[in-house]
């Protein structure tokens, strides 16, 4: 490992020790569907991450998630409201104002 490097503990670990924090502060509340929840906020985490980390190009995004480009768009469209939409579009709304 060199100097720029982090030393990370494993994904699958990480997120088991958040659940489990998650699951002992809620202890008194009534936790309903917790699969729906965590997808529904990990999804749009994970969306988020790897678009910024692929600079947000679309397809890189997809590669990396090993997902299908339209799954990927799918995705998008259910989590972040167009925010990474087709440019081109805003692009010529962008134009026709000036």
């Amino acid at each position: 490992m060199n100097e720029h490097q982090v030393e990370c503990r494993p994904l699958p670990e990480t997120i088991s020790q958040l659940i489990r924090r998650y699951l002992e502060s809620a202890r008194q509340a009534k936790i309903i569907a917790l699969h729906r929840m965590v997808l529904e906020l990990v999804e749009p985490a994970l969306i988020e991450a790897v678009m910024s980390h692929c600079r947000y190009y679309q397809s890189r995004a997809a590669h990396l998630l090993g997902i299908s480009r339209g799954a990927f768009r799918m995705l998008l469209k259910k989590y972040v409201n167009n925010t990474y939409g087709d440019t081109r579009q805003k692009r010529s709304c962008d134009e026709q104002s000036t």
